[in-house]
């Protein structure tokens, strides 16, 4: 009876570690698309000129379908070659955070750049910065396509 009673304990711990990290995976997916589909602000900027704006993506509606666009499930890491030269930069921005306490400003909130996408020309290569990361990555060739014409 001991022996049974060990074997259900370990199945069942064992179940329940791999059900846990499914949910983990599912939810770190989720997280990603949450922060992307809050942004409020686009600008795309040639980088000649990084601080002029050449477009600029303010409705949601247009937002939604850049976003969806990017295909983000299909970036892969990879070394950008050395002679690629840099071609757009996509600057996203969202309201800052509303702190504890601070609810009299919401309405009030500025927007802050909290991510940096740099193409480069005929490359299917992207440069992804936001706070603290930054990833040199891969992208199919419809999105390095959709990307090189925003700035048109």
């Amino acid at each position: 009876m001991k022996r049974f009673y060990f074997i259900f304990m370990v199945i069942l711990s064992l179940s329940t570690f791999l059900f846990g990290c499914s949910a983990k995976e599912k939810d770190m997916k989720n997280d990603l698309d949450v922060g992307m589909d809050q942004t409020q602000r686009i600008e795309v900027a040639s980088a000649k000129a990084p601080n002029s704006a050449l477009t600029v993506i303010d409705k949601k509606e247009d937002i939604n379908k850049f976003i969806n666009k990017l295909k983000v499930n299909k970036w892969n890491v990879a070394e950008i070659p050395s002679n690629a030269a840099e071609n757009n930069i996509y600057k996203l921005y969202q309201k800052e955070t509303i702190k504890l306490g601070d609810g009299s400003n919401k309405d009030k909130k500025k927007l802050q750049k909290v991510a940096t996408i740099t193409t480069y020309k005929s490359s299917s290569y992207i440069n992804f910065q936001t706070k603290g990361l930054n990833l040199n990555l891969k992208v199919p060739k419809d999105v390095a396509s959709y990307l090189s014409h925003q700035s048109h």
